[in-house]
């Protein structure tokens, strides 16, 4: 309760007193975010690397907290992370590659992919999986259990296999509802149209051109020196580690990893028309009706549009947004779940618009 008031305080101060200042020098948009960090992380709320820049250029850049709490290890910027559900723009575009390539279109029905598909799909289309509006159920929610469901190794053949008995929730493009499900299978249609694996594809499609070279996928036997370790809080309050989730039953809906550094060129790669043409880019990213596009989240603050992806695993917190106007990026990766990352981006962003109308027009990027 504490926690939660004493940020609020700390935005409401930075609204109403304008550009904070230090020592009678007028602190820079980065400096104050700083400091909100700095005092979530001495509050126990976050750890982790952030990185807010303008135009692709840092406003901050740092680590806070620790990295791994066993041994006290510090947090640094070059710290890997898993990205949860971020993954799914890499999805995403990679999907878009193939579209701008002509292998696929977004109105196809994914039955032309995946002959395997219930005879109840047949109506379901590639845009309608991007967008979340296949109708398809969630395949983490079709047990009592979800810990000893994402513990279990599968394929994702296998994954599909606990849904596709299902009735779909509603009639393909009649409804919005956000599940894992849809990615999976658009991870089965990539590796169908491309005849690699998706991981296969998505590196040299992607990774290795952009030179993302801290950004990958997840698996069980492999090593990361550079892993940050995930935590989460016990019943009585305390730190324990995050409880453990196969990266098989993550796949092409959250599988991957990576860096604030790594993100910030992925976010650039995005809007400089380096992976998509332009056209196509902006339409993968214009809302579809219901705060969300091909693979993104659209959303606003204080009439601000921004666009990205959040991420959630147990141990793991991410937000990866781009406002249109600004430009303005928000890369925010914590190892402490729940950690509010979406929270904070919205809340800095706030204290950043109202700044920018404090200054009358002029740049206020810093």
């Amino acid at each position: 309760m504490f926690m939660r008031f004493a940020t609020l305080a700390f935005v409401l101060l930075c609204l109403s007193a304008g550009p904070a200042t230090a020592g009678g020098k007028t602190q820079s948009f980065g400096q104050v975010a700083d400091a909100y960090f700095r005092a979530k992380a001495a509050q126990g709320a976050f750890s982790g690397s952030v990185i807010i820049a303008y135009d692709g250029k840092p406003l901050l850049r740092r680590a806070y907290g620790l990295a791994d709490r066993e041994r006290n290890i510090a947090s640094h910027i070059d710290d890997e992370y898993q990205i949860a559900s971020t993954t799914k723009t890499f999805t995403a575009v990679t999907v878009g590659k193939l579209v701008a390539e002509g292998r696929l279109s977004f109105d196809d029905p994914i039955s032309r992919y995946l002959p395997d598909a219930p005879a109840a799909w047949r109506d379901i289309t590639v845009a309608h999986l991007l967008s979340h509006e296949s109708g398809i159920p969630e395949y983490s929610a079709t047990t009592n259990s979800f810990r000893a469901l994402m513990r279990a190794q599968r394929t994702p053949q296998e994954i599909v296999a606990l849904v596709d008995r299902l009735p779909l929730s509603f009639p393909p493009g009649s409804k919005y509802r956000y599940t894992n499900s849809d990615f999976v299978l658009l991870g089965l249609i990539v590796e169908r149209v491309s005849g690699k694996p998706y991981e296969t594809f998505v590196r040299e499609t992607l990774l290795d051109p952009l030179r993302l070279g801290h950004t990958g996928f997840t698996h069980a036997q492999t090593l990361m020196p550079s892993r940050a370790h995930g935590y989460m809080k016990g019943d009585d309050g305390g730190w324990e580690n995050a409880f453990y989730i196969d990266p098989s039953m993550l796949y092409a809906a959250g599988s991957m990893y990576s860096t604030v550094d790594d993100l910030l060129a992925w976010d650039q790669a995005l809007y400089g028309g380096k992976v998509l043409p332009p056209a196509l880019g902006e339409q993968m990213r214009k809302s579809r009706g219901h705060e969300y596009g091909l693979g993104f989240f659209v959303d606003a603050v204080d009439g601000h549009a921004f666009v990205g992806h959040a991420g959630s695993l147990p141990g793991f917190e991410t937000d990866f947004q781009r406002f249109q106007d600004a430009p303005l990026t928000f890369i925010i990766l914590s190892n402490t779940y729940r950690a509010p990352a979406e929270k904070m981006t919205r809340e800095l962003a706030t204290i950043y618009f109202k700044r920018c109308a404090k200054s009358h027009g002029r740049r206020c990027a810093n």
